[in-house]
């Protein structure tokens, strides 16, 4: 006669089954909370990227513009003499590379210096009653764009709009 043996120890399968779902729900959770992050993250790099051009393109402009003697604008470009009128920068778009330059020695050649690292789809440079206005548009290179206007105040009375 065989005697049934109450204190056996191991698994059954239905335990297994449980367990391997549990692990599954689980780790299906981490995944998803990984790949969220990551596509998050770099959402906001590109805002992030954005900003720090927008604010590298202003600060070099509002430099200059605060130290000028002579500003001429026309809509695509901005000249400026500074320094008793003998330096000269000019701030404008290439239009092969659609990228914004700032050009230090605009009457040779050689002078010139890409300031930003994402393409410029539009840039406008205008007279508001004493302000200089300023509209430029960045694209990235998933497509998306950032359009900003800055207005900046020169200390100088006379700003002559070229044509």
């Amino acid at each position: 006669m065989m005697k049934a043996h109450n204190n056996e120890q191991g698994v059954t399968l239905v335990e297994l089954m449980v367990a391997i779902a549990i692990i599954g729900v689980v780790i299906a959770a981490i995944y998803m909370s990984y790949f969220t992050a990551v596509r998050v993250f770099g959402f906001n790099q590109d805002k992030v990227e954005f900003h720090r051009e927008h604010r590298l393109i202003i600060e070099t402009i509002g430099k200059y513009i605060r130290s000028a003697n002579e500003i001429n604008i026309n809509s695509t470009e901005l000249l400026i003499k500074y320094d008793s009128s003998t330096k000269k920068v000019k701030l404008y778009k290439d239009e092969n590379t659609n990228y914004f330059y700032i050009d230090n020695n605009p009457d040779d050649s050689g002078g010139e210096r890409k300031v930003t690292q994402l393409s410029l789809s539009d840039l406008n440079f205008s007279k508001v009653d004493e302000l200089i206005s300023i509209k430029i548009t960045l694209n990235n290179d998933n497509g998306d764009n950032y359009t900003f206007e800055e207005k900046f105040h020169p200390r100088i009375k006379t700003v002559v709009l070229s044509p």
